[in-house]
């Protein structure tokens, strides 16, 4: 939890507002670990409170022993998004998208961390569809959709997790994406 509440505070969040600009900020400005307690105390950012508040209608649902239990941090990322569109049962999201949002490509520079396809499938789908398979109460299918000869679209089928079960319903926390 202590390497997670760091990350809080060093990470640094983007959000486009109405005008059309842009902010940047920290979500936590501040943590202190309290052993005696067994918990951590965060202070939260002035500049991310406004958005902190609007989660309260917009926010994604998902077991939280589930999501810690996930080594890769894409498979973190994935699973938020299962949960987020599991009534629906399927989503589709552009590669470029999916890149932006996992910080894999900087929409400013062009910079691309995974730029081949195969690479890309495997450590941003199918590692995390593997470990959601082991550990998670839902998992995913997917199928890469074409345009020309070049893949551009990922259309994901959410699925119950018929060797996990949800062991209990506390422990639910919610995220905005």
């Amino acid at each position: 939890m202590i390497k997670a509440s760091q990350g809080l505070v060093l990470r640094v969040y983007s959000v486009k507002k109405e005008d059309g600009g842009e902010m940047d900020f920290k979500i936590a400005s501040s943590f202190e670990n309290l052993p005696e307690e067994k918990s951590i105390e965060l202070g939260v950012s002035s500049m991310a409170k406004p958005y902190l508040l609007a989660l309260k209608e917009d926010y994604t649902e998902f077991e939280l022993d589930i999501a810690l239990k996930l080594k890769s941090k894409y498979s973190k990322r994935i699973y938020e998004m299962v949960c987020e569109h599991k009534e629906q049962g399927k989503f589709v999201i552009s590669v470029e998208d999916l890149k932006v949002r996992f910080y894999l490509l900087d929409p400013k520079t062009g910079e691309d961390k995974y730029p081949g396809w195969h690479m890309f499938a495997k450590h941003i789908l199918e590692i995390p569809q593997k470990e959601l398979n082991e550990i998670a109460d839902l998992t995913f299918n997917y199928i890469p959709k074409k345009t020309g000869k070049k893949f551009t679209h990922i259309e994901f089928t959410i699925l119950p997790n018929s060797k996990k079960e949800a062991k209990y319903e506390e422990g639910l926390f919610g995220t905005k994406e």
